[in-house]
Formats: structure tokens, sequence, C-alpha cells
């Protein structure tokens, strides 16, 4: 059986937050704010994936760079064009910046996370992050008949998290990815707007849905959830 971790962030957080100086208030010790560091997009190459064609995995990898530049910028506009006095709930620049913020870094972070837990040559799911999926779902069988059932009822993704209030895994949809439950480790999730499969498999989400499935790489999965503390 597996044992369970503690949640550490990855190490690139921990030296980012570390070095981070934060400006101080008020008089002569107050210093200009840092400068915006970008996040720069990964490079992810097309594979011979069961069922997702090589132009569907370029169209989404343009995709995917598409929302590093947005969230770079809106970003950039928070950070550097605050309009702090323009804030409104209803309309305001603010408020698509922050908007559009959450809207974008949330589709840079759910794709870096679907380009590398796909691959040509999966690995099986196996050893403590089985065993976690068989506590909390009470079968694999019953986790892949709920994992099908939801990316055929949302319109958005559906992801696999462990929920660090409760010490569990969860599968949450949604329509949108800007929307989340917070304090949760992502640890898989599935695409399923019709950018992902469209292309290949038309208005047929099902059979995308089990070519997803037959690509899903569990080593991967597993590396994830070794990394955030879930399983060791």
């Amino acid at each position: 059986m597996y044992e369970q971790g503690n949640w550490q962030p990855w190490p690139e957080q921990r030296t980012w937050a570390g070095s981070l100086t934060l400006p101080l208030i008020g008089g002569a010790q107050e210093a200009p704010p840092p400068a915006y560091q970008p996040h720069k997009a990964r490079e992810f190459t097309a594979q011979d994936l069961q069922g997702i064609s090589r132009a569907t995995q370029e169209q989404h990898f343009a995709l995917y760079r598409g929302y590093v530049q947005n969230t770079n910028e809106a970003r950039n506009d928070l950070w550097r064009q605050p309009a702090y006095d323009q804030a409104d709930s209803n309309y305001s620049p603010p408020r698509d910046q922050r908007i559009g913020e959450i809207w974008n870094w949330n589709g840079v972070k759910n794709h870096e996370m679907f380009f590398q837990i796909v691959s040509a040559q999966p690995q099986p799911l196996s050893g403590p992050l089985r065993d976690l999926i068989v506590r909390d779902f009470g079968s694999v069988e019953r986790f892949l008949a709920d994992l099908k059932a939801a990316a055929k009822s949302v319109r958005g993704w559906v992801m696999l998290v462990c929920d660090l209030d409760d010490g569990r895994l969860h599968l949450f949809g949604g329509d949108r990815h800007d929307h989340a439950v917070w304090n949760t480790v992502l640890l898989m999730g599935i695409d399923v707007f019709e950018h992902a499969y469209f292309l290949d498999h038309g208005r047929d989400r099902g059979a995308y849905i089990d070519a997803f499935l037959a690509n899903l790489d569990w080593g991967a999965v597993a590396e994830r959830a070794r990394r955030y503390g879930v399983i060791r």
C-alpha cells in the first residue's frame, strides 16, 4: 500500500519564493517592485499517439502558446498599469485583467500537465497510485467509469486531484477552466473542449476519451503524485 506523504511545492517554486524581495512600505525605505518575470512556454513534440493525430497535437501546442502569451500580457498590465481607481465588478480594465489572468494561467497549467501525461509508450496504472485510486473510488473499474461519465458530462476539463484538506482523491469537472476547487493538487486531467478532438473524431467525444485513455501514461501521473508528496 502507499504511504501518505507531506505536500511540498516544487523545488523551483521554493527557490523563487525564497528569493523574492517584497518592497518595504513607507518613507525612504520604500523600494521599486522587482521586475516582472514572464512565464516561458515549454517545448512539446508531437507523438504517434493512438487516435490523436499530429495535426491535432500541433494545433493544441499553438493554443497553449497563446495562453502563455496572454498570461504574460495580463500580468504585465496588472503589474505596470494597475488602474486601481477604475476597479468595478461590472466592467473595468482591472476586472478584465484579473479574469483574463486566471483564465489564461489555468490554460497554461492544464495544458502543460496534459501534454506531459500522454505518451506513445504509456505505462500502466500500478503501485501506490493504483492503491490510492482503489481506496478512494472502490476499484479501478469504478474510477474509469466515473472518469468517462464525467468527461462526457462537462464541456471543459475533468481533473483527478488530491484534496489537501480531506486527503482523498476526487474527480472534478467543469465547463470552464477558470473555476477551481482550492487547496488541491492536480494529478491528471482530460481536456474535453472540442479543439482537443474535433479534427480527429468530429462529434464523437467517446472515441476521443477512449483514445486519451489508451495514451495516458500513468507513470507520468505517478511522478506528479510523488513530486507533490501525494505518494512516495
